[in-house]
């Protein structure tokens, strides 16, 4: 829970510093398609991660341990899911981000020390830097790989996450807390079961 609460953080920073940047240039076509898709990624994947948290912590553990295990099946494939295009979109949004980032910071610092009067200054314009055909270039580079890396995983993981390689690499996607109480419930029915048996 600890790490889900970092990512939120990290994610809430995200959106206020590119919502910050996309706001003081919305004239302007680049900051709107390259500096807009960093801000609705920010707010998907946070979105995202608040909605897995509540999940997590609404799990009954009074109920039966073969509903609680299915529930925690399901959490873990959507912690995944999560973690995937986590991952393959920030493949795509990377450098965008980084460059978006630097320049909500550089901004902040520049108009702080330049007084409140002059705070509404708009710092380094780094995305105008950054010559077009290479950002995009970086941009569709890293479409392709998300392309790749989603239908590779659909063909590769998805299919085969009941194997014992795939419960592994779930429960890495899906943290230490999910593994801990999806071992805790393999113990408990296993348990449960050498019960009934006798």
């Amino acid at each position: 829970m600890v790490w889900r609460t970092f990512e939120v953080a990290v994610g809430a920073a995200a959106t206020a510093l590119s919502g910050m940047v996309l706001s003081r240039h919305l004239d302007d076509w680049l900051y709107v398609t390259v500096a807009g898709s960093v801000l609705m990624f920010a707010i998907l994947m946070t979105a995202t991660t608040i909605a897995l948290m509540v999940r997590a912590m609404q799990l009954d553990h009074g109920e039966q341990v073969s509903d609680v295990q299915k529930r925690v099946a399901t959490l873990k494939l959507a912690e995944f899911r999560a973690f995937k295009w986590a991952l393959l979109g920030g493949v795509v949004l990377w450098l965008p981000a980084l460059l978006v980032v630097i320049e909500a910071l550089t901004a902040t610092v520049s108009g702080a020390n330049s007084g409140l009067e002059h705070s509404h200054t708009n710092g380094t314009q780094l995305l105008r830097q950054v010559p077009l055909p290479w950002l995009f270039a970086n941009m569709a580079f890293g479409l392709a790989v998300l392309a790749l890396g989603h239908l590779w995983a659909k063909k590769h993981v998805d299919t085969k996450l009941r194997s014992p390689g795939g419960q592994r690499l779930l429960d890495y996607a899906s943290g230490r807390q999910l593994a801990s109480i999806s071992r805790d419930l393999d113990e408990l029915s296993a348990f449960s079961r050498e019960g009934s048996a006798r």
